[in-house]
C-alpha cells in the first residue's frame, strides 16, 4: 500500500527533479493559492529592485503544470531569500544605532562629569 503525498512534498520532490505524480482537485487548489501569494508578495517587492513576474490569474494548463510549479517554487524562494537578507540587514542596522546610542550617552556622562568639575574648581577659586 502506497503513502498518499501531500502537496508540499510533490513539489519538493519535483523541484529536486523527481518525477511528479498526477495532480489532483487538492493540488490544483494549492497551486492556485500559491498564485495568490506570489501575485501578492509580487505586489510588495514592487520597490526593492527585484524583478519578479506576476503569475497569469488563470491555471496554467496542464501540460505546463510542472514548468509552472517549479518556477513558482523559485520565485518563493527568492522572495523568501530576499526577506530574510532585509531582516539580516535590519538587525545589523538596529544594533548599530544601539552602539551609537550607547556611545552618545557615555560622552553626555563624561560631558556632564568634565562640567561639574569645572564648576566646583571654579567655586574653589573664588
Amino acid at each position: 500500500m502506497s503513502k498518499q503525498k501531500s502537496f508540499g512534498d510533490k513539489v519538493t520532490n519535483f523541484i529536486f527533479g523527481e518525477p511528479i505524480p498526477v495532480l489532483g482537485e487538492d493540488d490544483l487548489q494549492s497551486i492556485r493559492k500559491l498564485h495568490e501569494k506570489l501575485d501578492s508578495l509580487s505586489k510588495q517587492l514592487d520597490g526593492t529592485g527585484l524583478q519578479v513576474q506576476a503569475p497569469s490569474t488563470a491555471p496554467p494548463p496542464a501540460a505546463n503544470l510542472t514548468e509552472q510549479v517549479r518556477k513558482l517554487a523559485k520565485t518563493q524562494f527568492k522572495a523568501n531569500t530576499l526577506q530574510e537578507s532585509q531582516l539580516a540587514q535590519q538587525q545589523e542596522t538596529l544594533a548599530g544605532l544601539q552602539k551609537s546610542v550607547d556611545r552618545q550617552e557615555k560622552v553626555i556622562a563624561e560631558l556632564s562629569q568634565q562640567r561639574e568639575q569645572a564648576v566646583a574648581t571654579a567655586q574653589l577659586e573664588l
